[in-house]
């Protein structure tokens, strides 16, 4: 039985896998043959496949959605030497996450959560002090643990408005 990490995992991969199939794929292929035998499913725009290893939605064009992923650089032997057939592979150092480029994302990200769950403007300062601790708490300084705090401050900010 999948455990709740590999269910997260195959959900992550299906999205990806589903991103990357709309954007790239010829126009008009709606099925793929990838165990020797034809698909003759032919989903509807916006059906679930229904196919595992295969792709999670479809439509009938492609999407044209840009795709950044983050990738460790490990050479061509790593994951990017898969990425490579979709196009380019930019190498780039990423700038350091200080607090002042996290109370930035903090800005940004409160604006469009809260037009997302159409609610009022949140007090920024007071969200972002919220964010901060969180992130410091975490004590790894990883972006990944910054975005997790921003987002937990704002879900408790949206929870505290319905009590």
């Amino acid at each position: 039985m999948a455990g709740p990490k590999l269910d997260q995992q195959t959900r992550a991969g299906n999205l990806i896998g589903g991103l990357i199939w709309g954007a790239t794929e010829q126009v008009g292929r709606r099925e793929r043959s990838t165990w020797q035998r034809k698909n003759f499913y032919q989903p509807e725009r916006l059906e679930h496949s229904g196919r595992a290893g295969g792709f999670p939605f479809t439509t009938l064009s492609r999407s044209h959605v840009g795709l950044v992923i983050a990738l460790t650089p490990r050479g061509d032997e790593g994951p990017e030497g898969l990425w490579k057939q979709f196009g380019p592979v930019d190498i780039f150092d990423l700038p350091e996450f200080t607090e002042e480029r996290f109370r930035l994302y903090v800005e940004g990200v409160c604006v469009y959560y809260a037009a997302g769950y159409d609610l009022p403007s949140p007090d920024f300062i007071k969200i972002f002090r919220r964010a901060l601790r969180l992130w410091r708490e975490a004590g790894d300084g990883a972006t990944r643990s910054a975005v997790r705090g921003a987002i937990q401050a704002l879900d408790e900010w949206r929870e505290s408005l319905s009590q």
